[in-house]
């Protein structure tokens, strides 16, 4: 199966036969381009190295439409039975050595297979490689820094943005500096809280980690996250995050709380529309989602009903998130637990009054293990006044285990229109 992800060497792009032809693409990162003014959309940047004989460039044409700003490109070397046509934006061409490399933004890619001159004619076939989402792990993993113990680097991309980077995603980053500054895979992520003191921009990030105490059963620690290099007129305090590491002990096992009464997955409704309000559509954020609502209705339509400060949906990432043994990837719970405003979106009901809601803090607790992919996030707003709003969430498998729970304090900045007065702690 295709590997798509930046930063790794893809060498399968085509078959012959029973044999895959080989071709060197580093994908090197995502952009967002304009697809005839209309709507942005994400795509990948790769550079294509084509070689043949000797090191020769196999590179044999490169059209350039600059009224429209797309490329097409067709790569074949002699020998080749397929070739992969791909429609792009054309981002520059470059020698290497006895090597062209062409860098394009990838829109869609097909391959073709190809037939000529003295080979048997043979029907075409069409082979579309899967869609490309970014991978939250790939996009979240830390480096160490070898002048400076305990502090780690990473360069965030832009993809979980929803106007900056998810609160929930920027935390994941914080665990991963304090996981990979742990190093003991025996003590599992029991809890963390997060305070977010300034904003997070994409970019490149240092987490120094700090030891608070390790014992035998237990381990808690400290993260501090910032900015390599300040934004623009910016403080760069960053984020501040205590962390609890615990080992498996035998316990008692005790089940308090019963699954919500919500639709079923296959039951539930589907969030696609043509609406340019649409979240799901607006926010790169949940382009690396599948998401099902579970309770409640499409809070972004004009026709919606005020109903209780409660919303569920059913979360998926379009690229799994698996630990090492299989199971979900804890550390990739805390962005789908930062989707608590949807619930005051509801209880508010339409009308002029807009906000947007960062978060003050989050504290997640990591309570079972699952292998399911689809994930219920039950949130319920407790109060929103002067300004702000706190919430919480029970997190679900689709087989009706609970996996965790979440916490938030969030900051509602108005953008428009009178804040209301609500009481929905009646409706159901």
């Amino acid at each position: 199966m295709l590997r798509e992800r930046a930063g790794f060497v893809i060498e399968q792009v085509g078959v012959r036969g029973e044999k895959f032809i080989r071709r060197r693409v580093r994908v090197v990162g995502r952009a967002r381009v304009d697809e005839d003014q209309i709507r942005p959309r994400e795509c990948l940047v790769v550079q294509a190295g084509c070689t043949e004989r000797g090191g020769e460039a196999a590179q044999r044409r490169a059209e350039f439409d600059r009224g429209r700003g797309e490329i097409a490109m067709a790569a074949q070397a002699e020998k080749a039975d397929a070739h992969v046509v791909a429609m792009a934006e054309f981002a520059g061409l470059e020698s290497r050595g006895r090597e062209r490399v062409v860098q394009l933004v990838i829109r869609h890619r097909t391959l073709v297979p190809w037939y000529q001159g003295t080979r048997k004619q043979e029907p075409p076939r069409r082979v579309k490689f899967p869609p490309m989402f970014a991978d939250l792990a790939a996009d979240t993993a830390v480096r160490a820094d070898p002048e400076t113990p305990g502090r780690f680097t990473l360069t965030l991309p832009d993809h979980w943005d929803y106007l900056l980077p998810s609160g929930g995603v920027v935390m994941t980053c914080a665990m991963r500096v304090a996981e990979a500054a742990l190093a003991d895979p025996l003590m599992r992520l029991a809890s963390a809280t997060t305070i977010f003191a300034t904003p997070m921009h994409p970019g490149k990030l240092v987490g120094d980690a700090f030891m608070i105490r390790r014992g035998n059963s237990a381990v808690q620690m400290r993260v501090a996250m910032k900015h390599a290099e300040a934004p623009a007129d910016d403080e760069n305090v960053g984020l501040e995050m205590l962390v609890t590491f615990l080992r498996d002990r035998k316990g008692p096992d005790v089940k308090g709380i019963a699954f919500p009464d919500v639709r079923a997955l296959d039951a539930s409704i589907a969030v696609e529309d043509d609406r340019t309000n649409n979240p799901h559509t607006r926010f790169r954020f949940y382009h690396q989602l599948e998401c099902r609502i579970a309770s409640g209705d499409k809070f972004w339509t004009p026709d919606l009903v005020p109903g209780p400060a409660r919303y569920a949906r059913w979360l998926r990432y379009k690229t799994p998130q698996r630990d090492a043994q299989g199971r979900f990837d804890r550390l990739a719970l805390p962005p789908l637990i930062d989707t608590m405003p949807t619930a005051l979106h509801r209880a508010i009901g339409p009308g002029a009054y807009r906000f947007y809601a960062p978060s003050l803090d989050l504290t997640t607790y990591f309570v079972d293990d699952t292998k399911r992919e689809w994930l219920l996030i039950d949130v319920t707003v407790r109060r929103a006044l002067m300004g702000w709003a706190i919430a919480d969430v029970n997190v679900w498998d689709d087989e009706r285990r609970f996996i965790a729970y979440g916490s938030q304090a969030m900051y509602l900045h108005h953008l428009s229109g009178e804040p209301p007065t609500v009481d929905a702690s009646d409706r159901v």
